[in-house]
């Protein structure tokens, strides 16, 4: 659950810092550890439960099985 979550919050940081110095011309350290604080955060409190409750590999269809 919290490696789920922090993980998506790595990428979504990684491309939020990318996005803001492709812009800017230049890389904010300060801006760029916030974002990844945050985002972090909010993968583990959004994308974590998800991975959590996840349905198992082998349980992947949507139809009733046949007696």
């Amino acid at each position: 659950m919290l490696l789920a979550g922090a993980a998506w919050g790595v990428t979504v940081s990684l491309g939020l810092t990318a996005t803001r110095a492709w812009r800017c011309g230049a890389l904010c350290l300060d801006a760029a550890a916030v974002d990844a604080v945050v985002t972090a955060a909010i993968g583990v409190v959004t994308i974590g439960p998800l991975a959590l409750f996840r349905r198992p590999a082998g349980d992947r269809s949507t139809r009733p099985t046949e007696p």
